[in-house]
């Protein structure tokens, strides 16, 4: 996020450009104001936990590690990939910076295997 002092965002950027050589899907999220503790619930407060964090966590682990794009009344790909004010990119996690989301395009993008993925500085 745009508070985050402990990984700057060019730290995300080339993880995330790295991906772009593979063809799996990704995405790169700078949330106006998060810091770097957003997805912990520390009881001293001085970096404020996310509760909408957890459901976009869910979503992306249902798409691609259970492969179900819907179940429970509760469309996973909407939630990622929408378009609505509930969707990650569009207001349902608060204020963005920065949103992107790359749905994959390789036939392996629901299989991560155990490749690894190297970059040059």
């Amino acid at each position: 996020g745009t508070a985050d002092t402990t990984a700057p965002m060019s730290m995300s950027e080339r993880i995330y450009e790295a991906g772009s050589k593979t063809g799996v899907s990704r995405g790169l999220i700078e949330k106006i104001g998060a810091a770097h503790q957003e997805p912990s619930d520390y009881d001293d407060f001085s970096e404020p936990y996310n509760p909408f964090l957890p459901q976009f966590m869910t979503a992306w682990f249902r798409l691609y590690l259970d492969k179900t794009t819907k179940s429970d009344g509760i469309d996973w790909n909407d939630m990622i990939f929408g378009s609505d004010s509930g969707s990650l990119c569009d207001g349902g996690d608060g204020a963005m910076k920065r949103c992107e989301i790359i749905r994959g395009t390789s036939n392996g993008d629901h299989d991560f295997g155990d490749e690894e993925i190297q970059t040059q500085e």
